[in-house]
């Protein structure tokens, strides 16, 4: 019984680490656009001025 708990702790620990790999990829994406919409913005070939008003931001 002991090595199902011991298994079954594993497995959790694994999924767990697949998750926040998966989050942190997710995570750098979005700041990669970001800072790429960012750029853009300063070069004057888009504006988000409009769309940060809309978010309130």
């Amino acid at each position: 019984m002991d090595f199902i708990i011991i298994a079954l702790a594993f497995l959790a620990v694994i999924i767990v680490l697949k998750i926040m790999k998966s989050a942190f990829k997710f995570v750098l994406t979005i700041l990669i656009l970001a800072f790429v919409a960012y750029y853009l913005d300063l070069q004057g070939f888009i504006d988000i001025g409009p769309f940060l008003d809309a978010l309130g931001i």
